[in-house]
């Protein structure tokens, strides 16, 4: 792996790997706030680069300028590594690393490694059985493939923590470059894609613990580049913060079963525990409202697939929350019907007073549902910002399944929630003094919790860049690595992305003949696994047709062209 801090030192990556594995078998459910901080002392004795302390107080003094690590820290540091009988001190006060440890720590890395290895030769044989033919070099193969499973981690680091890297991720390779590097035959590139992201999907459980380690630490790799310290969350300190919760936030807390459902609604619990504040403005009870509605008349196109039981032909076509999570709740339910399933989330008579007593049940009393949100911001200014977030709006993947009226809708929120939230932000430093620290995480007082960043980057392209949009994943992650969160209680990996299959739908789409049409509850043979995939696509492309027909976007019947360009 190489991580966007340590890509340049596989010594410190290979020992911190180390490392997070001998926290890990610690039997403390929760870390401390100090845990990184001790992880990256650990590392560096473990590379030799700290013998003892005044080598530990040069090393923070060079690395970490802006931050107070004084001798007083490293002392507590070292002592509670002591204690965890990690390290030992002679009398010259030279640090020793115990010889439990370094048996433990490399038993554990060479368990490690030989999964990871494991892994990668069943992506192989995967990519073998798909395309059934003799590679000239299956070490290239093999080369491409570890080299994807970086780019996943690479670019999940940006998903995660990187808000400033637009142009670093824009800079990195495509993906399909990477798989078909030096390889020339774009069956294997797709292979090669297709089975990590089959892998990632549903892994095994050795395949799922070789991954959940390696992002474990590369999360500790990157706190320890940001703010090793944490020092914003401490429990009191924590809990004076107040995030308004956007749209897609609530919509996966609100379902049972969705992919993000048991990670944020654990999170919405941490945080009330804590005392923070959390908010759910009208504007996002307007999009909950409007989802269901859409999911409501979406049914139609779709209740025939959902009696397929191939979740991975059928879940790709849904594009809603809320028919995913009844996909998923049926499996458990047979007998649930989608109009009894609805009803729980949607009342066309009764409207937004329906849909806002829902959520407070779901989401919990705690979580204020008052427009705390002021608009006092410039109104020139919040045009000028609403056009450049309208028309990124318009060029993400979502777009062409709304209308123009919805695309303008949550544009707007978006740049509202943004001046808005940021507006509040300088009001508060004001009354503090302006003593904000830039250096740690979580300075601010409040939060929009979202996971979209693209009203960030066109603010900053007007110049109101502002630190006021806050990743679930990463507050999670910063939450278990500090302690605040029960180390077990959300795994790591599940807070990834998973750019592997979205890939292989658009480059392999191209290449289908689109008359070809699935009846959706024909069962699909599972000649390969690619067949399913490619199944997907062609009822996808069908279906896509056919619904943009119904909605007026083209009055022609329902057909695709050999000579028509896919946008899949």
């Amino acid at each position: 792996m190489n991580h966007i801090e340590w890509k340049t030192d596989e010594a410190i990556e290979s020992n911190l790997i180390k490392t997070n594995l001998l926290f890990g078998k610690l039997p403390d459910k929760k870390a401390t706030r100090d845990a990184s901080f001790q992880k990256e002392l650990l590392t560096h004795i473990f590379t030799g680069d700290i013998t003892c302390k005044n080598d530990a107080l040069n090393y923070f003094k060079r690395t970490r300028p802006n931050m107070p690590i004084d001798e007083g820290r490293i002392s507590r540091a070292l002592s509670i590594l002591v204690n965890k009988k990690f390290i030992s001190l002679d009398q010259d006060g030279k640090i020793l690393i115990t010889e439990n440890t370094k048996k433990e720590a490399e038993a554990e890395a060479s368990r490690i490694h030989q999964q990871f290895e494991r892994l990668i030769s069943d992506l192989f044989g995967t990519v073998k059985d798909i395309c059934k033919i003799r590679f000239k070099s299956d070490g290239i193969v093999k080369r491409n493939i570890k080299d994807c499973i970086d780019y996943y981690y690479e670019t999940s680091g940006y998903a995660f923590f990187g808000i400033d890297n637009k142009l670093e991720i824009e800079k990195l390779p495509r993906v399909e470059e990477i798989a078909g590097k030096d390889i020339g035959d774009k069956r294997v590139t797709e292979a090669i894609l297709y089975a990590i992201g089959m892998m990632l999907d549903k892994p095994s459980q050795e395949q799922k613990d070789t991954m959940e380690t390696l992002a474990k630490t590369f999360v500790t790799s990157q706190i320890i580049g940001i703010d090793p310290q944490l020092s914003n969350f401490k429990q009191s300190v924590i809990g004076s913060k107040a995030f308004v919760l956007d749209t897609d936030f609530v919509l996966y807390a609100l379902v049972q079963k969705g992919r993000y459902s048991k990670q944020y609604r654990t999170l919405i619990k941490q945080l009330v525990s804590c005392g923070c504040k959390l908010y759910v403005p009208e504007e996002v009870i307007t999009e909950v409202y409007n989802h269901a509605a859409a999911a409501s008349k979406r049914y139609a196109f779709v209740s025939e697939i959902i009696s397929n039981t191939d979740e991975d032909w059928v879940v790709p076509q849904l594009l809603n929350i809320f028919l995913e999570d009844y996909y998923f709740s049926k499996k458990d339910n047979k007998s649930l019907t989608w109009s009894t399933y609805l009803y729980n989330f949607y009342n066309s008579k009764h409207g937004l007073s329906y849909t806002r007593d829902v959520l407070k049940h779901e989401i919990g009393e705690k979580v204020s549902f008052d427009n705390f949100l002021y608009d006092k911001v410039d109104v020139v200014q919040k045009e000028q910002l609403f056009e450049k977030v309208l028309e990124a709006t318009k060029n993400t993947p979502k777009a062409k399944f709304r209308d123009p009226v919805q695309n303008e809708s949550i544009a707007r929120t978006d740049t509202l929630f943004y001046l808005t939230v940021k507006q509040m932000n300088e009001e508060e430093n004001k009354r503090n003094g302006d003593k904000l620290n830039k250096n740690v995480l979580l300075s601010n007082k409040y939060y929009v919790l979202t996971n979209s960043t693209r009203v960030y980057h066109c603010a900053c392209s007007m110049e109101l860049g502002a630190k006021v949009l806050c990743s679930p994943a990463a507050l999670i992650a910063y939450m278990i690595e500090s302690g605040v969160m029960d180390k077990n209680s959300v795994d790591i990996l599940s807070l990834f992305n998973n750019p592997f299959l979205s890939c292989n739908y658009s480059a392999i789409a191209l290449h289908l003949n689109p008359r070809l049409k699935y009846t959706a509850k024909r069962p699909i043979k599972r000649q390969n696994k690619v067949s399913i995939f490619l199944a997907y696509v062609r009822y996808f492309l069908y279906l896509y047709t056919y619904e943009r027909a119904s909605c007026g976007h083209i009055k022609s019947t329902a057909r695709y062209d050999s000579r028509d360009k896919v946008d899949a």
